[in-house]
């Protein structure tokens, strides 16, 4: 076991390579969570665990602790029972995934010859509900950035100004108004130039889970980019949102001020063959183009920078995973595509050409990154078990080139 220092959060590395002529896995998962803004509104001590009624509750219960722990445990279980594991491991574990793994890649990229692997597995995934179970075979990428509007030194009195001058919150949102066409796509030019367009069969199979996501009463919203359903816009296309917005006077009674600065900042979620930078530029070059010429726009390059990732459904990794599920369970695995981004993923691909897929037992009600999130005693169990089949599996299955 090594902790491995970084220029932001360590990460934890170890190994058990004793498994002579069977395949290794490489395990991954991070111990770090979201912060709880006002733990006074919890059930309980947030960062104590209390159990009550089959579950625990504690932040990161969900997200990803008691899934962590469920993979490590099925490690000692079968140590402890058999002195060995039928398949090689390597772990890696961090603590900034919170954050989008700012320093992962590049601890990765270091450290390429101990993480070499041929499958990864991580439990940082989630079922619809309780005993229907879900692969995860892919995500979303994601890219960010700011955009700050200037139109003049400082704010100004709206009775003297107020009609006379241009209006940096109202600038802004005029801007903002622009990304977008009445019909909802995004209307970037180029935006959707590399865009892989997903075939029948990845349509067919999410499906299931659009059908999962309105049976619990998700809110999938009624608008976006035509001709998608709802659950397909927020997986396999890609997307333009505005995460926030800060311009003006907003405090407390009237404050009559024509504002001078405006900021905004803006998030897309990519799928494959989309740059994460390329699109970054378009977008930003798309606002100060538009921007009248007397503003001033200054775009700053978010932190974050993930591709897409994909992992093909019949890969070995898949398949040893489905059986152990199909073994588990009544019911035949969803193969699903998280509309969110785990940079892991793309990273191992990138750096290590490792297949990577998500083996949670987590569900989706559980409250994950909110107030009271939990976690079920009995899918903790479920995980503990399947993870122990899981490594059986892998310890059998073949063995693909990079």
């Amino acid at each position: 076991i090594q902790v491995m220092e970084t220029p932001g959060h360590p990460s934890v590395y170890a190994d058990w390579l004793h498994a002579d002529g069977a395949p290794a896995v490489l395990l991954y998962g991070h111990f770090d969570v979201q912060p709880v803004p006002d733990p006074a509104v919890w059930s309980s001590d947030p960062f104590q665990p209390d159990f009550r009624d089959g579950r625990v509750y504690a932040r990161g219960s969900s997200d990803m602790k008691c899934q962590l722990l469920a993979s490590l445990l099925a490690i000692e279980d079968l140590l402890a029972e058999d002195g060995r594991l039928p398949v090689n491991v390597r772990v890696l574990f961090e603590g900034e995934e919170e954050t989008l793994s700012p320093n992962l890649r590049g601890l990765v990229s270091g450290m390429r010859d101990r993480l070499q692997a041929d499958f990864a597995v991580t439990a940082d995934g989630q079922q619809p509900v309780a005993g229907r179970p879900r692969i995860g075979v892919g995500s979303r990428g994601f890219c960010d950035l700011e955009v700050h509007v200037q139109t003049a030194d400082g704010d100004l009195h709206s009775g003297t100004y107020g009609g006379t001058v241009r209006n940096a919150a109202r600038t802004l949102g005029e801007l903002i108004a622009g990304l977008y066409s009445a019909d909802g796509r995004v209307a970037v030019d180029g935006f959707y130039d590399d865009v892989d367009v997903p075939s029948h069969e990845e349509r067919v199979l999410l499906a299931g889970e659009l059908e999962a996501a309105a049976a619990q009463g998700a809110v999938l919203g009624s608008t976006g980019e035509p001709g998608w359903s709802a659950w397909e816009r927020a997986t396999l296309r890609p997307s333009l949102e505005v995460n926030g917005l800060i311009g003006g006077y907003t405090g407390p009674g009237p404050m009559t001020v024509v504002p001078a600065r405006a900021l905004a900042k803006l998030s897309c979620r990519l799928v494959p063959d989309q740059d994460p930078d390329a699109v970054r530029r378009l977008v930003g070059d798309h606002l100060v183009r538009h921007a009248p010429p007397d503003v001033r726009v200054t775009v700053v390059r978010g932190g974050a920078s993930v591709p897409a990732y994909r992992c093909r459904r019949d890969h070995p990794v898949v398949t040893a995973a489905a059986s152990v599920l199909r073994e588990m369970s009544s019911g035949e695995p969803e193969l699903a595509i998280s509309g969110g981004s785990l940079p892991v993923q793309a990273y191992l691909k990138a750096e290590l050409g490792v297949s990577t897929i998500t083996f949670g037992f987590s569900t989706d009600d559980e409250g994950a990154h909110g107030i009271d999130e939990f976690h079920r005693l009995e899918s903790f169990t479920d995980a503990r078990a399947a993870y122990r089949r899981l490594y059986a599996e892998l310890g059998r299955a073949p063995v693909e080139e990079a």
